[in-house]
């Protein structure tokens, strides 16, 4: 799967003290063939990094994230999402039961 894996990565808010990035915003979205997962959070830095801040780069600080949530070099945040992947492909798709049923006529 993870040849065919999408993992796409956006930071969407900053927080700032001192010319210091105290914390990031981010949304990362997956998909395989038809199945899409995403997943968004907060995660907070202490004097990580080290870039100034006229310096930094969206990817900078993407990358700082996944070294905070990773464990034996694997990113916790994008393994989780292949796991959710893996369930949906899993699973059956079913009507919503509510819905009113609805046939097709065939001549």
């Amino acid at each position: 799967m993870d040849d065919f894996l999408t993992v796409d990565w956006k930071i969407t808010d900053l927080k700032a003290e001192d010319s210091i990035i105290k914390s990031a915003k981010y949304y990362v979205k997956a998909s395989y063939e038809e199945i899409k997962v995403e997943t968004e959070g907060y995660c907070y830095f202490n004097g990580f990094g080290g870039i100034l801040l006229e310096e930094i780069k969206e990817e900078d600080v993407i990358n700082w994230i996944k070294e905070i949530h990773s464990r034996d070099e694997v990113c916790l945040i994008t393994e989780r999402l292949k796991d959710q992947i893996k369930y949906l492909q899993s699973q059956t798709t079913i009507d919503f039961p509510w819905k009113p049923k609805t046939f097709k006529v065939s001549i």
